[in-house]
């Protein structure tokens, strides 16, 4: 028996699979910047693939996209900045710019000046005159933090510089907007909540092929090894014609079962079927353990729908889809 490494991704967890939702976001964010859009929003609930997405993702799609390393920075904003001063050490650190300093945090003043001399250089470096800073649990932003990047999207506008906001938050972001608006800072909406678009959950059979084939054939470990995840730990079956892509209608009417249980009493906002990513993540991980190095035969009789249902009932599937149904 083969062991199995405990530094494997999916050990981790420390991986992502490309999935359709996340194929539509960075389509959504790569136009938005193809349109030079001042700013925009994703939204969509917690644990349905944002965050991964983007971390492991967009900054290669949007490279390819535009034959370059393109000006980007992804911040992920913390629970609260107190200050302007905290807020502006705060993105020098996420910039990863050279002479900072946590243990001796900058004066309000050079630290945003610092801050804005490290985009124009990531801008120059590449010969645009564009930048984009993406901030995850965009939520979180307070007004005033809006003002404050709203000074700073109008210096370097008033150097030739263009600087894009997008944010990516959980459904709250989408209830600023309305506020800002009634409340006399429309402004800040029309130059970086204007354009909006939802993330979605797994919606059907299909996307979820999609997703076990991410495990089959595109995902790999050790690098160069030309092992995919799924060949990795079923080696054996797998080289006798097993893919997880096989399970996926059997794991598709359990997600279905659940997600009907889940709204046995209450009626969902939509009727669009919609199940987090990190629970067909969680599931697949538990099986590719249980079933590690396990033969073919094995898995064809132990693989059923009491066994997925069994672990989707240990993960709590019904609360967290009724949950993140009303986020």
């Amino acid at each position: 028996m083969t062991e199995i490494s405990r530094d494997h991704p999916v050990c981790t967890q420390e991986y992502a699979i490309y999935t359709p939702p996340i194929h539509e976001m960075c389509e959504t964010i790569t136009r938005w910047i193809e349109q030079r859009q001042t700013g925009g929003y994703i939204y969509g609930p917690s644990r349905f693939g944002k965050s991964k997405g983007i971390k492991s993702f967009l900054a290669k799609i949007l490279n390819e996209k535009f034959d370059t390393e393109f000006p980007l920075m992804i911040w992920s904003h913390p629970t609260n900045s107190k200050s302007e001063r905290e807020f502006w050490n705060l993105l020098l650190m996420a910039s990863r710019f050279e002479f900072k300093n946590p243990i001796k945090p900058k004066a309000k003043m050079e630290a945003k000046y610092l801050f804005k001399q490290h985009l124009i250089t990531l801008a120059n470096r590449v010969k645009y005159n564009y930048i984009v800073i993406l901030i995850d649990e965009a939520q979180l932003v307070l007004l005033n933090e809006w003002h404050w990047l709203l000074s700073l999207q109008n210096e370097l506008d008033l150097e030739g510089y263009r600087l894009s906001i997008i944010s990516v938050g959980s459904h709250q972001i989408s209830f600023q907007p309305n506020f800002f608006a009634r409340t006399g800072d429309a402004h800040i909406v029309t130059r970086f909540l204007m354009h909006h678009a939802r993330f979605h959950g797994i919606r059907s059979l299909n996307e979820l092929e999609y997703i076990l084939e991410g495990y089959d054939k595109d995902s790999e470990w050790p690098e160069n090894s030309g092992a995919s995840y799924t060949k990795y730990f079923l080696s054996d079956a797998f080289d006798d014609g097993f893919r997880l892509t096989s399970l996926a209608f059997l794991i598709w009417n359990e997600l279905i079962e659940k997600y009907n249980l889940a709204f046995k009493s209450f009626k969902p906002k939509s009727d669009q079927i919609e199940i987090p990513m990190n629970q067909i993540a969680n599931l697949i991980e538990r099986i590719l353990k249980d079933m590690g190095n396990k033969s073919f035969d094995h898995l064809e009789s132990n693989l059923n729908s009491q066994y997925i249902s069994n672990i989707l009932v240990q993960q709590n599937l019904t609360s967290q889809i009724w949950t993140t149904s009303t986020d």
